[in-house]
């Protein structure tokens, strides 16, 4: 294995040590989700937690690996089904202009789907690699489907003009199919580069029979883009 690429290392360093300071506050529960700029941004929180400055954070882990990291930094955990999450911490495999994002990387469709619900804010913490439309060549948008018959999932989904121009179930490295932390096996799918409006897109794959979840979010509230020597905050307006 090569040596990791050192302005990526930096740019996820960069973006989760912003997310964490630009927008926690004492009294707030935070979910995390996965990747290396989200295990930073939760360093950071527990830094700032065991200084001090910070009280009263509980954290809702989204998916297994960020609840190894918060067990290993020991910050409080709140229950799955807290009412109401102030800021929820994802990474993204790909975030276009509009600030729609593909969170996470296909391991938890359906906890990130029911977290979002409850979060006041969903901020992406991304690097500048990753800074590309969403859905299309090597950025799928992934999708859970029924462990039930996969293949006429994405038989029904390639149908669909609207909804699908290339999609695969996603395969573990020994060739078995991967199946999601929820139980659901894993589709990439990539998009028509035609697709007007992503929220319908998000609508209507949720209509074809066997679909039960996907990573798209359109329209986060904030994005933070690593770069080696600082980073961009992008806000809806």
């Amino acid at each position: 294995m090569g040596e990791p690429d050192r302005k990526l290392v930096d740019a996820h360093y960069l973006a989760g040590y912003r997310g964490a300071d630009e927008f926690v506050t004492s009294g707030m529960v935070l979910a995390f989700g996965s990747g290396p700029a989200v295990a930073h941004c939760m360093e950071r929180v527990s830094e700032r937690v065991e200084s001090g400055e910070l009280t009263g954070i509980t954290v809702v882990s989204v998916c297994r690996s960020g609840e190894g990291h918060r067990r290993g930094l020991g910050l409080p955990l709140a229950p799955l089904d807290v009412a109401a999450v102030d800021v929820m911490y994802d990474t993204a495999s790909c975030v276009d202009a509009g600030m729609n994002a593909v969170i996470g990387q296909g391991e938890a469709v359906l906890k990130r789907q029911l977290v979002r619900s409850r979060s006041k804010m969903l901020v992406v913490l991304t690097d500048f690699s990753r800074n590309v439309p969403v859905g299309r060549g090597d950025f799928p948008i992934y999708v859970a489907v029924a462990r039930q018959a996969p293949l006429r999932v994405l038989q029904s989904m390639l149908s669909e003009q609207a909804v699908a121009e290339q999609a695969q179930l996603k395969k573990t490295p020994g060739g078995s199919l991967q199946i999601t932390e929820d139980g659901f096996c894993l589709a990439e799918v990539i998009i028509p580069r035609d697709v007007p409006d992503l929220r319908q897109w998000c609508k209507r794959v949720l209509e074809i029979p066997g679909v039960m979840g996907h990573g798209l979010c359109c329209a986060a509230e904030a994005v933070i883009i690593g770069h080696s020597r600082g980073t961009n905050l992008l806000l809806q307006k």
